[in-house]
């Protein structure tokens, strides 16, 4: 059901109590819950006897006043005092509601009254004439009032002076208010405006003719625009939509000028809600130098079924050098759920050219992307089977270097993990549980039913055409087409075995299928290594195995200081191992071995895919500590609490596979958080192993051997801050509270009163708080409220130690200082503090303006260099009233 406006809603609560035949309706609630009316014209002067009828409501009117008067030969029924009228949500108040049965009308108005007001400069009484109990018409949260409101029962027309309404976030107000049909309202000398400051708003809207349709549109002739009293644009007639939530409409443009293209009229265009689930919006960009570009979007959405757009644009004129050349882009998504178990997504970008973002797009993302992607998917799953199926078609086209990558298709299988043995807790009969309650409630799984299995399958056929190798020949088609198998069994072991040690395992197999394979030879002419292509059926089998143990060491020291109790260290050391075999090893056949020119036996893949050489046998192992406070509650009752003071990580590794190098660097980390404003981490990496300078390289040689300790390759260190300062409250200050114009006039009587002499002519330098040796200060400080993040970041490189490379540089983000109640500023900055340069940096100034706000950004160096200034009307409904100016990059083109 439609929302109605205020005024409607009053006209139906009035044509609710004069429905009811001429007469008094007296508050009485019957058990149907309908009225009981006595008719004036059936009472007799002599006789107490009348006749009653029944309305039709479905709900009870309710109605009081302090004098409830009936004049029954005039027919006329007054309510006096704080009359009030209720029928359902509906309420209607006013110290007078006259009923004229003779005329038809109801008549809802204030009465004259006498207030006396004493004048600031003396004790004289003043007298003024008010009006008390406007009427005053509420339903729910919308409200109105108004000077006089008249009703007509029998041509159901009403007439309401001074009205005023808020309605959506907007103030209405009219002079006269006449409803001349079921769905017209007349206003005379109306305004608008959303500044709640109703008696003297910032700005507004004034026609001195309006008819209101509800639902559907406001036409009024004319109508200014006022900034104060001041008028500042006007039109000769205008119509609005009078119609909530998503409506059709002109989109109002935005006017500027470019240093490239002149003048320009951007956004101006046509928004078409076309029903519920779809709407369309056109739009035209016109430039003064380089003609004209239409831009179009297409959307629909129907919630949990299916959602998309299509959006796209076209110009016939190249920006930069003027050529008439037509250039578009077109984009599209869509995303459609058949079923909980099957979805379908597409989505496509398609350019006339390369360039076409790089010239038009003022959106620094969209300028840096530089590959288009387009992909339609299928997924479907079963439920309670693990079973799910993917299909995928997609394209990449690199805007750089012209590559193209076509997947057609890309099929893939996937069985997610589970149990191989299923664990399931017996319950047993009555009589076994009395026998066996041990061993049946107490059953634990077994070590095998912590074995999982999963397996992925995938087809591929891909083809890459297009680009240009190093020397700027093209390159060679290259075409993929295979299916990947992939099977993994792992284990977790259900318990810890010797009730502390932790026991992980992991088996993974690959399979491979290929239509071709790669077939080597030497050429006798070239000496060179030639492949030739061999159509066949091919497959690559690899399988790796890992393990890991872990387990967790607990210290306590006891330290009994304030509310600290004790401090814990947590020990958690690891151990993990991996195996892969060397599958370039000839006995697998997936490497080709041949003699070069020179006679060094090469080996060569046989495949279209990568293959690992040699083998992986590595260890590794780690030890986390990690260190807690414990500390008690303010109260003795109180529970207590742990806190996590910092974490210090070491892990390293051994390779056994390596010929030399077997001891990988030893990484360390730290974190901690003192505060929660502050945090702290730093990594580094020691290297085992001595460099030899005269070979400009690590060899194999531990650097103990020759006295040193673990040489320092990588060094990061960072630290984030944020720091916050807020307002004084009232009464720290001697401002709190005052105005600066309050404030100087203390200051300036103080000083007036420090400036009169004693009795000894002199100043009076013995008052309290006096200091002969110190100045004076005006300025008690800065009262405001900020708050700010600090990151410094500091990396260093020493694989070399001749030549290490440093890089340190600081960000500030969220920077904001409230300088007063309305002015907010916003600074963000990267900073090379090497070079001692600002990398990029920006300032954001708010200014609220009550029902106004004006925001100015400004970006001084950069990339994106540009500044932005916008003041505009708070309100939504009216937001493009605003005033603009741009410049740089946002500016269209360039600066």
């Amino acid at each position: 059901m439609k929302k109605l406006s205020p005024v409607s809603l009053f006209i139906l609560l009035l044509t609710v109590i004069l429905l009811l035949p001429p007469g008094v309706a007296h508050a009485q609630t019957s058990t149907q819950d309908t009225l009981e009316i006595i008719r004036p014209d059936s009472l007799q002067a002599d006789s107490l006897e009348a006749d009653t009828q029944k309305s039709d409501f479905d709900t009870t009117l309710f109605y009081d006043a302090r004098i409830i008067d009936t004049d029954v030969k005039a027919r006329m029924t007054y309510l006096i005092g704080e009359a009030v009228v209720k029928y359902r949500t509906m309420t209607l108040t006013a110290e007078k509601i006259t009923l004229d049965f003779n005329n038809n009308l109801l008549i809802a108005e204030g009465v004259p009254d006498t207030i006396y007001t004493f004048n600031e400069d003396s004790t004289e009484k003043k007298m003024e004439i008010t009006q008390k109990g406007t009427p005053f018409f509420s339903d729910g949260g919308d409200k109105m009032s108004g000077y006089q409101m008249i009703y007509n029962y029998r041509s159901e027309k009403a007439r309401i002076i001074r009205c005023r309404t808020d309605y959506e976030g907007g103030y209405y107000y009219g002079e006269h208010i006449k409803k001349v049909g079921d769905k017209v309202l007349n206003v005379s000398h109306g305004w608008y405006t959303t500044c709640d400051k109703e008696d003297d708003p910032h700005f507004h809207f004034r026609s001195r003719r309006m008819k209101v349709i509800p639902k559907s549109m406001v036409v009024a002739k004319p109508i200014v625009m006022y900034i104060g009293n001041i008028p500042v644009a006007a039109l000769p007639f205008a119509f609005f939509p009078n119609k909530g939530g998503r409506h059709s409409g002109v989109i109002i443009p935005r006017y500027g000028q470019s240093y490239q293209e002149g003048r320009y009229i951007q956004g101006l265009g046509y928004y078409w809600a076309t029903n519920d689930y779809t709407d369309v919006q056109t739009r035209m960009n016109y430039y003064d130098r380089s003609g004209i570009m239409l831009d179009g979007r297409f959307r629909y959405n129907k919630r949990y079924v299916l959602s998309g757009n299509v959006e796209g644009s076209i110009t016939n004129k190249e920006f930069t050098t003027g050529r008439k050349v037509k250039r578009w882009d077109l984009r599209f998504y869509h995303n459609h759920t058949i079923d909980p178990t099957l979805r379908v997504t597409a989505n496509g970008t398609f350019l006339s050219d390369d360039s076409f973002y790089k010239n038009y797009s003022s959106n620094i993302n969209q300028r840096l992307t530089r590959q288009l992607r387009s992909n339609a998917t299928v997924n479907k799953s079963w439920t309670g089977s693990k079973n799910s199926i993917t299909v995928n078609v997609s394209h990449v086209r690199d805007l750089e270097s012209g590559e193209q990558t076509v997947t057609m298709p890309q099929f893939s299988f996937r069985h997610s993990q589970r149990q191989i043995f299923k664990f399931e807790k017996q319950k047993g009969t009555m009589r076994t549980r009395q026998r066996r309650r041990d061993e049946i409630e107490d059953a634990e799984p077994r070590w095998y039913h912590s074995i999982y299995y999963s397996y992925n399958s995938q087809l591929f056929n891909t083809i890459r055409t297009g680009g240009t190798d190093s020397y700027g020949a093209p390159k060679p088609k290259k075409e993929d087409r295979r299916v990947d198998h992939s099977a993994s069994l792992s284990m977790s072991s259900p318990s810890k075995f010797f009730g502390w040690l932790g026991w992980n395992q992991s088996l993974s197999y690959q399979e491979r299928w290929f239509d071709k394979s790669l077939d080597y030879s030497l050429d006798t002419e070239t000496k060179k290594i030639v492949a030739d292509t061999v159509s066949g059926f091919a497959s690559l089998r690899t399988f790796s195995y890992s393990t890991s143990a872990n387990t967790k060491l607990y210290g306590m020291f006891p330290f009994a200081i304030g509310r600290i109790q004790a401090f814990r260290h947590v020990v958690t050391p690891s151990v993990s191992f991996s195996y892969q075999p060397d599958f370039s090893d000839p006995r697998w056949g997936y490497y080709q071995e041949i003699a070069d020119s020179t006679g060094v036996i090469q080996k060569n893949n046989r495949f279209f895919y990568s293959v690992g050489r040699g083998a992986r046998r590595n260890i590794s192992f780690s030890v986390s500590n990690l260190f807690q406070m414990k500390t008690r509650g303010k109260e003795e009752d109180a529970k207590e609490n742990k806190y996590d003071l910092f974490n210090i990580d070491f892990s390293s590794g051994y390779n056994f596979e390596a010929d030399s190098l077997n001891l990988a660097n030893l990484s360390t980390s730290m974190r901690a958080n003192p505060t929660r404003r502050l945090s702290i981490s730093a990594r580094t990496s020691h290297s085992f192993y001595a460099f030899d300078w005269s070979q400009n390289r690590q060899v194999n040689q531990y650097v103990w051997d020759k006295g040193m300790l673990p040489r320092l390759t990588s060094l990061n260190l960072s630290l984030s801050l944020r720091l916050e300062g807020k307002r004084k409250s009232a009464g720290d200050d001697a401002r709190s509270g005052k105005t600066d114009g309050e404030f100087i006039a203390d200051y300036q009587t103080a000083n007036q009163l420090s400036s009169e002499v004693t009795d000894e002519g002199s100043p009076d330098v013995f008052q309290e708080g006096y200091d002969r040796f110190q100045a004076e200060e005006d300025f008690g400080g800065l009262d405001i409220s900020w708050s700010t993040s600090l990151s410094f970041n500091f990396n260093l490189s020493s694989y070399d130690p001749r030549r290490p490379t440093k890089r340190y540089y600081m960000d500030i983000s969220g920077m904001k200082v409230k300088l007063t109640k309305n002015w907010d500023i916003n600074y963000q900055a990267h900073i090379d503090l090497r070079k001692k340069q600002i990398v990029r940096h920006s300032f954001n100034f708010r200014r609220d303006l009550h029902c106004w706000e004006m925001i100015f950004r400004w970006v001084p160096s950069g990339l994106g260099r540009e500044f932005y200034l916008r003041i505009n009307v708070k309100a939504t409904q009216l937001q493009d009233i605003k005033v603009e100016k741009r410049g740089g990059r946002s500016s269209i083109l360039h600066y």
